[in-house]
């Protein structure tokens, strides 16, 4: 059951980098489609059954590698760009250069 969420965090990490996908909505459609793809494949192949859980699963993994992309990104920007005060992190998003 975690190797599920394990195999798809890669997913959620790799789908803004390489596709300049960056919107929280298109990485979760993202990851329930590919989830569901392997999920249909297993299916008619016959080598494991289809299941509702490992679909859960598999869209779950790639929302929390998705969200461990945007921590690094907001971390990464925060090196380059500190801020005095937490609540003003947003002057440090308009500093992205």
């Amino acid at each position: 059951m975690d190797g599920n969420i394990l195999l798809f965090m890669p997913l959620g990490f790799s789908i803004p980098l390489r596709f300049k996908v960056n919107k929280f909505w298109k990485v979760i459609l993202l990851g329930f489609f590919i989830s569901f793809l392997v999920e249909v494949i297993q299916l008619f192949t016959s080598i494991r059954s289809f299941d509702v859980d490992d679909l859960i699963l598999n869209t779950l993994g790639a929302i929390i590698g998705f969200v461990l992309y945007w921590s690094s990104f907001l971390w990464i920007l925060l090196l380059k760009h500190p801020v005095s005060h937490p609540c003003s992190a947003k002057s440090a998003l308009h500093h992205r250069g």
